[in-house]
């Protein structure tokens, strides 16, 4: 997909999250990406080399991402939780090292453990992120979690970048 209309999809039909958007990607070959962290290319290069004090980044990059002329179609990621609910983790993670409970409409639980990559958690099968009742934290999580039949912890997804040209202006 060229840059251009890669930019105006994501601005018409993603919510943006911290400068950059999430979403999946259908490759030109079929294949089905469900977790694709969009950023300015400029801007993403532009902070790596001055994290980096200019070494070349590029290859790096590239390595672990996904060219933006290799996407066919960009649609919603159903892993890319709403920005309301990551911004309750960005908040209390400082605090409580990423461990949380979601509870559900249907009031189960489910623990989760984001460690540090918030873009992509994974969902507990049969649920999506429509049905978040509310997220709990410290003394409240583990008195939720006491006597669910899941006790397994959901964690981060694998992601794949893709850096695109003139991103910054709309994020």
């Amino acid at each position: 997909m060229h840059s251009d209309a890669l930019t105006r999809h994501l601005a018409a039909h993603i919510e943006p999250w911290h400068g950059g958007y999430r979403a999946a990607a259908i490759l030109r070959d079929g294949t089905r990406l469900p977790c694709v962290r969009f950023l300015d290319r400029a801007r993403m290069l532009d902070g790596l080399e001055r994290f980096h004090a200019g070494r070349e980044m590029d290859g790096l990059i590239e390595r672990n991402g996904v060219l933006a002329a290799d996407i066919a179609q960009v649609d919603a990621s159903p892993y890319a939780w709403p920005a309301s609910a990551l911004n309750q983790l960005v908040d209390e993670e400082m605090q409580l090292t990423g461990r949380f409970v979601v509870q559900m409409n249907d009031l189960r639980c489910f623990a989760f453990d984001a460690g540090e990559d918030h873009d992509f958690l994974d969902l507990p099968e049969g649920y999506g992120c429509e049905d978040f009742r509310s997220l709990l934290f410290g003394h409240r999580a583990t008195e939720a979690m006491a006597g669910q039949a899941d006790q397994r912890v959901y964690g981060s997804r694998p992601s794949f970048l893709c850096l695109v040209e003139g991103l910054q202006a709309l994020t």
